[in-house]
């Protein structure tokens, strides 16, 4: 059965958009009728002219509401701004959204269903369920409500609180909305919050893009960037390198001190956008600006290992793309990334700085038995094929509309 499908996301980039995007092309190849609709091509940091006033409103949100002590992303002047009425949605359609601060508010979604709409949302960090944090940290405040928020000054203390009542007010857990999420994770978490905790969440993981199941030899992109056989790799993927939460510079700072003290040539690939923030980092960087992922796919394979030291990660699907080129990866664990690696079988699991060194010279050290967690990562990396997630979601749509 021909379905007619609107994927909704704030971009076409980042990890939301990167998904509505491959589902959108997927979908679209086994016959639907679908069509992908963004507020912008591009994240407002790469492009903040792209939409001045979400620009402006972000900028609040982090220079001015945000405590400097909060790592992660928080949404709370964009979050009240819906640019939904200039998206064209067509009569009949499914409408499935993915990223949507700044483009839908809750109650419009409400809106929606109560046109009678099928709506299908799939949630791809906390914001929707919490006071404006993308990542909770740790913070179980919106399990309730979300009082006394850490991640803002004082000042905008109760503002955060009035934000998340307003998000339990639109009754979305009293409605037919059908959500997803890519992580047991983030399921976990959207069902123990007070926004959605009478609503039923199903797991569907993120596909990756098909690139990255056809990379090239490790020799071939080795060539490509010029890297010696002999030199040990590492590669960091990210957005935005200079997070907070991803904690690049101190994972380059440790690879290395690793690899400089036992007497390893090194080099560590950084791929994202504000890699110059690690200029003072001592040791052989090679920062390759924002790619995409047919570029990326072609420089994957030259890496030894993939590493994430992130503190928080809804899914992590860099894990899911190194794997897809045979490269194992190491990942802290934190959030939905280490359900995408089998410790010690197509990567490894860290709870610390420490151990996360320890792998590395594990890695560097043992060639052979890095060739058998890439190969393993590899076979794990099939459930992210594009083609066999987008038939996982057209199956959970015959069951919504």
């Amino acid at each position: 059965m021909s379905l007619k499908i609107d994927h909704v996301t704030f971009a076409s980039s980042g990890g939301a958009g990167i998904v509505a995007k491959t589902l959108w092309d997927f979908q679209n190849r086994l016959g639907n009728d679908v069509e992908l609709h963004t507020l912008v091509d591009r994240g407002l940091r790469s492009d903040p002219m792209a939409h001045p006033i979400l620009t402006a409103k972000a900028s609040i949100d982090e220079f001015l509401i945000k405590s400097p002590k909060h790592k992660g992303m928080l949404s709370h002047m964009r979050r009240e701004f819906g640019s939904f009425s200039n998206l064209p949605l067509r009569e009949n359609s499914l409408v499935h959204l993915h990223w949507i601060e700044g483009v839908m508010t809750h109650y419009q979604v409400r809106n929606l269903l109560n046109q009678g709409r099928s709506v299908v949302w799939t949630l791809h960090d906390e914001a929707p369920f919490t006071g404006g944090c993308h990542s909770s940290l740790n913070c179980n405040n919106y399990h309730n409500l979300c009082q006394d928020c850490p991640a803002v000054r004082p000042l905008f203390v109760k503002r955060i609180l009035k934000s998340h009542e307003a998000l339990i007010r639109a009754g979305l857990d009293a409605t037919s909305i059908r959500l997803v999420t890519p992580s047991q994770w983030l399921k976990k978490a959207a069902e123990s919050s007070s926004v959605f905790r009478n609503l039923p969440v199903t797991l569907i993981g993120n596909p990756i893009s098909i690139d990255y199941f056809s990379a090239p030899t490790r020799e071939v992109a080795r060539r490509k960037l010029a890297i010696p056989d002999n030199t040990f790799v590492g590669i960091v993927v990210a957005a935005q390198l200079d997070n907070p939460i991803k904690q690049v510079k101190r994972l380059a700072e440790l690879f290395f001190e690793a690899t400089h003290a036992h007497g390893f040539a090194s080099k560590l690939l950084l791929i994202g956008a504000n890699g110059d923030a690690l200029d003072r980092v001592h040791g052989e960087v090679m920062w390759l600006g924002e790619l995409d992922a047919l570029e990326i796919s072609q420089i994957l394979p030259a890496a030894d290992f993939l590493g994430s030291a992130s503190l928080s990660e809804s899914a992590g699907m860099t894990v899911k793309e190194a794997g897809a080129s045979g490269i194992p990866a190491i990942v802290f664990r934190n959030g939905g990334s280490e359900e995408l690696v089998d410790d010690g079988v197509s990567g490894f699991l860290v709870n610390d700085f420490g151990t996360f060194r320890e792998k590395i010279l594990y890695l560097a050290q043992n060639p052979k038995h890095k060739f058998l967690l890439g190969k393993a990562a590899k076979e794990s990396a099939l459930d992210a094929h594009p083609q066999t997630v987008a038939q996982k979601y057209l199956q959970f749509y015959e069951g919504v509309i």
